[in-house]
């Protein structure tokens, strides 16, 4: 597709949340979308380059959207309205298509052209008498049609899997999301406020991916906070996700004792 109606009411109503790089990032991949009429490559390293994310910030906001809006399926990454919008254009520029061929008196496929060693065209009394029943002829049975939707399915039952539905946030992310918030105002007052669907969605991911607790999240970071080197690079729970490991290990050099004494705790 080279054109694509874009309702900016809908599209303002669902994106006001989103930063600019967000917002963004939205636009290039529903354009790649358009422009395919296919999902979405799964691939992030495939992906990124070809909606042009090269920076680590650009790349998150990519991850940030695709979580959101889209849905990660066996052939990529799908979206509804999408699919819809594409659908849509093909039906109509098929309609197109038919009323021009008939105001030109075209058929869809020319008939082909009979070889040297085809049969003769039957002669109309052939014809009459192929069509009429013998006393032996046995009945042609009744084929029975199986309503749309359930090709495949015993007792009619769709095929179908169920859609699962898109992980999201709890409430307890986003209570620690605005928990880290208020840390950083302490280091940095003048700290504006974030996209808090993008933080609780990273915490989400530090807890179900990572094996994280929220009090082992906030531990970290109000400790990364407290350090020179670390508080101005750490500016969010996306940044302490990515430097997990390297903080960890600078925490336990700097207070070896009550490393020791949390790692009881998990004993305990």
């Amino acid at each position: 597709m080279n054109y694509y109606s874009h309702h900016i009411g809908d599209y303002t109503t669902d994106t006001a949340h989103l930063s600019l790089l967000e917002d963004g990032a939205y636009r290039r991949l529903m354009d790649r979308y358009y422009t395919t009429e296919a999902p979405l490559p799964a691939d992030e390293a495939v992906l990124f380059r070809v909606v042009r994310a090269r920076m680590p910030d650009e790349q998150e906001a990519v991850r940030v959207v695709l979580a959101e809006f889209f849905d990660l399926t066996d052939a990529g990454w799908t979206h509804k309205r999408c699919d819809a919008e594409i659908e849509a254009f093909k039906a109509k520029s098929g309609k197109a298509a038919d009323a021009a061929n008939k105001r030109w008196g075209k058929t869809g496929n020319a008939p082909a052209m009979p070889s040297e060693t085809a049969p003769a065209m039957p002669t109309q009394c052939e014809r009459n008498a192929n069509a009429m029943p013998t006393n032996n002829q046995e009945p042609i049975p009744n084929k029975t049609l199986v309503p749309a939707g359930t090709e495949g399915g015993p007792d009619g039952q769709s095929s179908k899997e169920p859609k699962r539905s898109k992980p999201s946030p709890t409430d307890e992310d986003y209570k620690a999301a605005r928990w880290v918030f208020e840390a950083q105002q302490k280091a940095n007052p003048s700290a504006r406020e974030p996209s808090w669907f993008t933080w609780a969605n990273d915490i989400r991911l530090l807890r179900e991916v990572d094996g994280r607790t929220h009090k082992q999240i906030c531990e970290l970071f109000r400790w990364a906070k407290a350090d020179k080197f670390w508080s101005p690079n750490i500016q969010s729970p996306g940044k302490l996700r990515e430097k997990w490991d390297q903080l960890s290990e600078r925490k336990a050099q700097a207070d070896p004792v009550e490393t020791a004494r949390e790692a009881m705790k998990d004993v305990i």
